[in-house]
This record gives C-alpha cells, sequence and structure tokens, in this order.
C-alpha cells in the first residue's frame, strides 16, 4: 500500500518553506472563514444554531455516557492563555448566556487527530499499531523542536467558538508549527499507522465554547432574533480589537504575557485516548 502524502506537507511547499507565507495562510483561512460566518449568521436563510445534542445530554442527564473513542496528540495551553480565555468567555457569556464554555482543564490543541468516534478496540488496535517506541518519539518531538504561535483572535461557527493563533514568522521562527504537525504526521505513518483525521487545514485553535442552546439567538417564538446576532457579531468584533491590541506581537518585537504559546517549552504533548470530545481525557502515555 502506497504511503499516504502527507497533508501538511503540501502548504510547506506551496509557501516555498517561507515562514511568512505559511503564517499568512493561516491568516488567511481564518479571517476568510470569520467572514464567511459573520456574512451567514446575518443571512436572511441563517437556520440558527447547530446544537451539539451529545454535549446537551451529557450536560442534562449525568447517567448518560458518550461512546465515541479517539487518539490524538494534543497540547493543553499554559496559565497565561488559560486565563486569556478565561475573560473572552465572559464577554461572550454577556451575549451568549447558554454558551457551554469549555472547562480551562479541558482546553486544548489537536496537534494531530489520528481517529476519532470509534470504538474502544478499535482505538486500542491503532494504539498497538502505533507501538509505544513511536509513541514516546512522538511525545519527546516538540521539546526537541519547540515552535510558536502568536496573534489570538476569536472566530466561530454555527456550533462553536475558538481562540485561534497563528505559527511566529520571525528569524528565528524556520521551523514552525505547521513544520511540527508535518513531522508529527510522517512518524504516526512511519509505524503503520492509517491516519483518519477530520481536516488538516491551516488552523492552530482552541475552541473556548459550544452552543447548546438555540434561544441564545432567538425570539421567544424561535424566530431568529437578529438583535441578538449583531449583538453576538459585535462583541467578537470587540474582543478581536482588545486582543490585537494587549495581546500581539509590540513593534519592537516582544509578545505580551497570554499573546504568545512557546510549545515545547510552555507546556508538553500528550496523547489522548478514548473518550476525548471536547478535551476530557487523561494524558496516556504507554
Amino acid at each position: 500500500m502506497a504511503t499516504p502524502a502527507n497533508p501538511f506537507a503540501t502548504l510547506i511547499s506551496e509557501a516555498s518553506d517561507d515562514p511568512s507565507q505559511i503564517q499568512k495562510a493561516y491568516e488567511m483561512h481564518r479571517t476568510s472563514r470569520l467572514s464567511q460566518q459573520c456574512t451567514l449568521f446575518r443571512s436572511p436563510t441563517f437556520e440558527g444554531l447547530v446544537i451539539d445534542t451529545v454535549l446537551l445530554r451529557l450536560t442534562q442527564d449525568p447517567s448518560f455516557v458518550d461512546t465515541r473513542n479517539s487518539l490524538n496528540f494534543r497540547i493543553r495551553p499554559p496559565g497565561d492563555i488559560q486565563a486569556v480565555v478565561a475573560s473572552c468567555v465572559t464577554e461572550l457569556e454577556s451575549v451568549l448566556p447558554g454558551l457551554w464554555s469549555v472547562p480551562q482543564d479541558w482546553l486544548h490543541l489537536t496537534v494531530l487527530e489520528l481517529a476519532h468516534s470509534r470504538t474502544l478496540p478499535e482505538i486500542e488496535a491503532l494504539v498497538h499499531t502505533l507501538g509505544a517506541a513511536t509513541i514516546h518519539s512522538i511525545l519527546a518531538y516538540p521539546q526537541a523542536h519547540p515552535v510558536r504561535l502568536v496573534k489570538p483572535m476569536l472566530g466561530f461557527d454555527s456550533s462553536a467558538i475558538a481562540l485561534s493563533f497563528l505559527p511566529a514568522n520571525d528569524a528565528g521562527d524556520a521551523y514552525g508549527y505547521h513544520h511540527l504537525r508535518r513531522d508529527i504526521y510522517d512518524m504516526a505513518v512511519s509505524s503503520g499507522t492509517q491516519i483518519a483525521s477530520r481536516y488538516a487545514v491551516p488552523s492552530a485553535h482552541i475552541t473556548i465554547g459550544r452552543f447548546i442552546h438555540p434561544e441564545d439567538l432567538q425570539l421567544p417564538d424561535g424566530r431568529i432574533d437578529t438583535a441578538k446576532i449583531d449583538a453576538f457579531i459585535t462583541k467578537v468584533d470587540e474582543l478581536n480589537a482588545w486582543l490585537k491590541d494587549q495581546f500581539w506581537p509590540r513593534q519592537d518585537g516582544s509578545i505580551p504575557t497570554g499573546g504568545g504559546w512557546n510549545i515545547g517549552i510552555d507546556s508538553t504533548l500528550q496523547c489522548g485516548k478514548g473518550i476525548l470530545w471536547y478535551g476530557q481525557g487523561n494524558a496516556f502515555e504507554p
């Protein structure tokens, strides 16, 4: 069987391995997506929020068990970024009172998803194929190849809200976040593991909240409330202006606390196995 093409290598090649061009691709992805979602939400054909029914049931029924098993490599944000997330969530809740905010210890950035929505035996089989040696090598890799993420910005779609970052592109950033994802993908595939990720888009994001109450953007009769939508989008715009002013790199190149994430230094990579949706689950190490 032919080895599948590395989806992360494609962008690096198209960008001529230029950190500025790679950052531009990430920036274009998130800004164009935000623009599209703002247009969608304000469209007269907008049908409302897409409610995560599994999450809704989990919040309503303590006996309900989520049986979707996954396998991934993820990293949790350090305390200063958690504080930025908490500030954003507090503001968002003023216009979205029913927002389900991700618990602070569940916040995560997925570096590579290997599989999702499987049975536990299927996940265990993948872990066996991946092998302890490969898992240990992947977990240690960011510490030997640290990368930086900068320029936090909020984005959303009809199901969730996320805080995204861009790979840094300064003189010392020739090896960046997208290279890290490329290499970890190659390491996983070299073990014979087949990757079944939901997406490999140029994005570095932390989901910070999910929609479980459609009435947050509805009138009492269930119709879309355009005033609530305007208030929500205005709040996102205000928060993004605040993030840019307070946390983006300064003219002297310095990065304010909470505005940069040194992966491999500030926090370490984890392997997640089992019930991982929404960020739950503990680190697994064979």
